[in-house]
């Protein structure tokens, strides 16, 4: 978004303007649904998540006490990832679909180019592998790296 004050919008919300937080959502749910699809890797789960951190983000407001804002919201993001991750260790769902879906809308090129589609997928394969292969904390650091 243009002319974005943060700063104004996030007193709005302190003082009850939802409107106001509705414009902080605007500005920063594409971001923060990345790092969270990316920590996640599954489409639903971080769309549940990213929701969940905004509403969490707006019961919290008041305890904001300055600072980089998108780093605040990014850790409280970070935080919903993790729990759900934790969840999700204990009772481990595999979804082929979900990896099949995130892979094709993520590196899909319209340029119906065999090969460079075939050599699209192989990489997105090796990054999703190494990425996997970092504990949480550092696969968040490298996602949040490639999003800001």
């Amino acid at each position: 978004m243009t002319n974005f004050d943060e700063e104004r919008f996030i007193q709005l919300t302190r003082d009850g303007d939802y409107d106001a937080f509705n414009r902080i959502v605007a500005e920063y749910q594409d971001a923060v649904f990345a790092v969270v699809l990316r920590t996640v890797r599954n489409r639903a789960a971080a769309e549940d998540i990213t929701q969940d951190a905004f509403i969490s983000a707006f019961r919290k407001i008041a305890s904001y006490r300055g600072g980089v804002f998108r780093a605040w919201l990014f850790r409280i993001a970070k935080n919903a990832s993790l729990d759900y991750l934790r969840k999700m260790s204990r009772r481990p769902e595999t979804s082929i679909d979900e990896d099949i879906v995130y892979f094709s809308e993520t590196v899909r090129d319209d340029s119906a180019d065999p090969l460079a589609d075939a050599l699209n997928a192989e990489l997105a394969r090796l990054i999703e592998d190494c990425l996997g292969g970092l504990s949480e904390d550092h696969r968040l650091a490298m996602v949040m790296v490639d999003v800001g």
